[in-house]
């Protein structure tokens, strides 16, 4: 029974349901005169352009942040690897000045030796000459 007083055109239910729809359809197209669905449609496009943008950047972001750990990791090391051969240089100094402090007492001790070695040669000259 409700079914055909919807379906009778002349029926106050199918009128009154008909303005109904009459006022539903001019609301829609006032709405879409006005552009606000377009603009919804472009800024939830732009809003999904905004959240790919936002994920780049975080992925850019992260993968900056592992590469500067990387880069961190490769300077301590190579600070590490500066201070070792500046320890190694100092070493190596300390162990020259070491060996030309040796040369310069060995130089000193030829000196010395070659003094005695000339009077011993000397004496020995003195002692043929008196034996002839």
């Amino acid at each position: 029974a409700a079914l055909s007083q919807i379906s009778n055109p002349d029926s106050e239910e199918f009128i009154s349901l008909q303005g109904q729809l009459d006022q539903a359809r001019a609301a829609v197209a006032e709405i879409e005169a006005t552009g606000l669905i377009q603009q919804y449609t472009a800024l939830k496009s732009s809003l999904s352009q905004l959240d790919a943008g936002q994920k780049e950047i975080d992925q850019g972001k992260d993968e900056a942040t592992r590469q500067f750990a990387a880069a961190e990791v490769q300077l301590v090391n190579a600070k590490s690897q500066l201070d070792s051969g500046r320890e190694q240089i100092e070493e190596n100094k300390q162990d020259i000045r070491t060996g030309w402090a040796a040369l310069e007492e060995g130089k000193t001790e030829y000196k010395k030796g070659l003094v005695e070695y000339e009077d011993a040669k000397e004496e020995a000259k003195d002692v043929f000459a008196e034996a002839e």
